[in-house]
Parts: structure tokens; sequence; C-alpha cells
């Protein structure tokens, strides 16, 4: 074959070649996003954020005077096990799968955690009373009504 007829059949691969080539770099591309976006919405991650989120709340509501109602919806923790430890001032999460998410608090003289266990909670309420002279902080499930939606 001479040389012109090669250098012809090389130019009419190209513009084939090119197409393959991007096709591959897209699908090297696309692989770290899909990894990615499965970790993003993995349980763990929900766990752990759950869990950074009411011990923020706890921090945060040690701070305020008086009595009151907190609900927490921002995740679906109906997979999981939540409760408040008085013997360690832990808050623990858990799941069947994976490792305890616990957070420690540093608590007041007077404020005190209540023993409390949900399992599989729609939404979350932590209530924050007064016992004699002891406020206690308690985790429970939140009533159906319990904030209704203003029309």
């Amino acid at each position: 074959m001479n040389k012109r007829a090669q250098e012809s059949i090389e130019h009419e691969n190209l513009p084939f070649m090119i197409i393959i080539e991007l096709i591959a770099v897209l699908m090297i591309i696309s692989i770290p996003f899909g990894v990615a976006n499965s970790y993003g919405k993995g349980a763990e991650l929900i766990k752990s954020k759950a869990a950074e989120d009411i011990s923020l709340l706890i921090n945060g509501w040690l701070s305020v005077p008086g009595v009151g109602i907190i609900k927490y919806s921002s995740y679906n923790l109906s997979a999981l096990t939540l409760s408040l430890d008085p013997q360690t001032n832990e808050l623990i999460l858990s799941s069947p799968s994976g490792p305890d998410q616990r957070r420690h608090f540093s608590l007041p003289q007077n404020i005190f955690l209540h023993l409390s266990l949900v399992q599989g909670p729609q939404e979350i309420c932590l209530e924050k009373k007064v016992v004699g002279e002891k406020q206690i902080i308690l985790l429970r499930e939140c009533a159906q009504n319990e904030f209704p939606r203003p029309n």
C-alpha cells in the first residue's frame, strides 16, 4: 500500500478514535462522583451528622435558662436507636450495622441527663424540664400532633 493511501485510512479513523477517547475520559471522571454520592447518602454518615447535630442542640440548650421542648427532624432516624446515658453523660446513636456514634457532654452541677432510649423514631424531641431543684434533659419521640403546622 502506498503512503498516501495509508494516511487516508488513518485520517478516516481519527474522528472515531477521538469519540472513543472522550467517552473513556467521561466514564473515568464520573466514577469518583458516583462513589462520593453513595457515601453522602450512607447510613453511617447520617448517623454521624445526626449525632453532631443533637449534641450541638444539647450544648446550646445548656447555656439557655428555662424549660422547653426542641423538635429535631433533619434526618430519617427510623433505622437508629438513640439514647442518653446519665452515668457517662453521653448521647449514643446506634444501628444494627456499624459502630455507635457517641458524644460526651460536660454538664453544669444542676442539670442532669435523664436515662432515655428511643428506637426508630420519626422525629425526636429534647425536653428540658425542672424536677425539684434539678433540671433534666430528656430525649423522647415526639407525639403525633405535638408541633402542629400553621395553616
